[in-house]
């Protein structure tokens, strides 16, 4: 359905450019038309019970929502924090999280139990990314985005001026909440008996932190774009930086340019390759960089393949992504293919 709604869309829209509005009109017809304009825009929307088997239900759909324990310990959290949560700041709130995933999952032994809530409070790991996706994803396959939307986490972006010396700093923060109203939610007496955290004190220590890393990066950066600095010194620098923080994946993205610049291929393989483990659409420039690096090691069906895969995920290749495509297919003498991608990447060029 959502399919055939999209390609409805896709073909309004051509009518509606060519200036075509009363064929259009004929062909939705009054009667269909004078259907729609009694549709309800907001939907009614279910309550949701976490029943005393903890299970996640849409009562008054009659529909039963399937997670995981670890899902659900997420997923019951930000119910709990109508006033939303930075991926970055769940450290704060990890006994909370620890004590919800104990009722959940009593099965497990404790030091799995903590293990767990630890892979899921750190930013570094895909974990907390892969938990969020399966939660919108449990709520798709009983209701359309339309309604789903409302009970799914969501990202927040809220804007606000620092203090002090800082009151001309404008500072992002990244919430990720559950906009379904709370009066909807029915806990089981466990649930409710777990102590809410407001960690403000451990909150403003893990933003020092983290900032402190940022400007000690940020100051890396610098000289990275300083074309004066030697760059054996400054992989040096950076390699340091990664020993002390070994999950800040933006370094060893600049480190695999840098080893890429002064012709250290193989390493710079090995942190592209670290960086599309940890999560490829992310990092999907990583690919590309590593199908270059693969060119400059003479291995060219390898960067072929690699280049391809990264044309197959990235939907805005840039200009220099077709460039080093076609100087692949260059080397594996596929003129057509080499000219064709060619012709794109000056075509970006000049736009």
């Amino acid at each position: 359905m959502k399919n055939i709604a999209e390609n409805i869309k896709k073909e309004i829209e051509i009518l509606k450019g060519a200036g075509y509005y009363e064929l259009l009109l004929h062909t939705l017809g009054t009667e269909t038309l004078d259907e729609l304009k009694n549709v309800k825009v907001i939907p009614e929307l279910s309550r949701l019970q976490i029943t005393d088997e903890f299970k996640i239900c849409l009562l008054d759909y009659d529909k039963e929502v399937r997670m995981t324990p670890l899902q659900k310990t997420l997923y019951i959290f930000y119910l709990r924090h109508p006033e939303g949560v930075e991926f970055k700041m769940l450290s704060a709130y990890y006994d909370e999280l620890l004590a919800i995933y104990k009722v959940l999952s009593n099965r497990e032994d404790a030091e799995k139990q903590k293990e767990s809530i630890r892979r899921l409070v750190d930013v570094t790991d895909n974990a907390i990314n892969e938990k969020c996706s399966r939660i919108k994803e449990a709520f798709l396959k009983v209701a359309d985005d339309f309604i789903a939307r409302n009970y799914y986490i969501v990202l927040d972006r809220h804007e606000y001026r620092g203090e002090g010396n800082k009151k001309n700093s404008i500072y992002v923060e990244l919430l990720k909440k559950i906009m379904l109203p709370r009066d909807l939610i029915i806990y089981p007496k466990e649930i409710s008996d777990i102590e809410v955290l407001v960690p403000e004190e451990r909150k403003k220590v893990i933003k020092e932190e983290l900032e402190e890393i940022r400007e000690q990066y940020r100051a890396l950066n610098r000289l990275f774009f300083d074309k004066s600095y030697p760059k054996g010194a400054l992989i040096e620098k950076y390699t340091a930086f990664i020993n002390l923080n070994p999950k800040y994946y933006a370094a060893y993205r600049d480190r695999a340019i840098l080893y890429t610049h002064i012709g250290k291929y193989r390493e710079a393989v090995a942190d592209n390759q670290l960086l599309i483990t940890h999560n490829e659409r992310v990092w999907s420039d990583a690919i590309i960089n590593k199908a270059e690096a693969l060119f400059f090691l003479k291995d060219y069906d390898e960067a072929l393949k690699v280049a391809n895969h990264y044309f197959a995920i990235c939907e805005k290749p840039t200009a220099e992504c077709f460039r080093i495509r076609a100087e692949i297919f260059r080397k594996l003498k596929m003129s057509d293919e080499y000219k064709a991608d060619m012709r794109e990447s000056k075509r970006l060029r000049k736009e």
